[in-house]
């Protein structure tokens, strides 16, 4: 199942271990009219990849630029 998330929408994300993924960033960001709250999450255990998912949306959300400092 494909699912879409807006990063310039995100609201809050955290990072962490997910199941085997070591390097994991999970989204909630809002969406539609009523403002629905969504989620998705991202798993990898690259940190190569992880590095650049976080410095690629950290351009598009504020949220994420701010969070990554604590991840």
């Amino acid at each position: 199942m494909w699912q879409v998330c807006d990063v310039k929408r995100v609201t809050m994300c955290t990072s962490g271990k997910i199941g085997p993924y070591q390097k994991t960033i999970t989204m909630i960001y809002t969406e539609g009219p009523q403002e629905i709250e969504q989620s998705v999450t991202l798993a990898t255990t690259l940190e190569e990849d992880f590095s650049d998912w976080v410095k690629a949306m950290s351009k598009h959300s504020h949220c994420i630029k701010y969070s990554a400092a604590t991840f």
